[in-house]
């Protein structure tokens, strides 16, 4: 992939994958906004993980991060036009 990315550029990722048999979770973030696992106590897990942007770095290992998933939690995915987003005037939100 970075033989394939314009210079200055580089490409965010975040994956999952569920495992219903044994409720667990594996990801990786690549630089991407870190999904949220909001357990039924209220507890938040911000999935950050450890792997730098695609496309820059042509010898980094992703590695697959792994937790166990409890009855009632809810898993939030989201990109960044909701952390960027801006009003009419363009200024962003936050």
């Amino acid at each position: 992939m970075c033989g394939n990315v314009a210079n200055g550029k580089f490409i965010s990722f975040f994956y999952c994958i569920v495992d219903v048999r044994d409720r667990s979770l594996a990801y990786e973030n690549a630089g991407h906004c870190p999904g949220q696992l909001v357990r039924r106590s209220g507890e938040t897990l911000s999935l950050i993980g450890e792997g730098a942007v695609l496309g820059v770095l042509p010898d980094w290992n992703y590695r697959n991060n792994r937790l166990q998933l409890e009855p009632g939690g809810c898993l939030v995915l989201f990109t960044d036009h909701v952390t960027e987003a801006e009003d009419a005037r363009r200024e962003e939100f936050w």
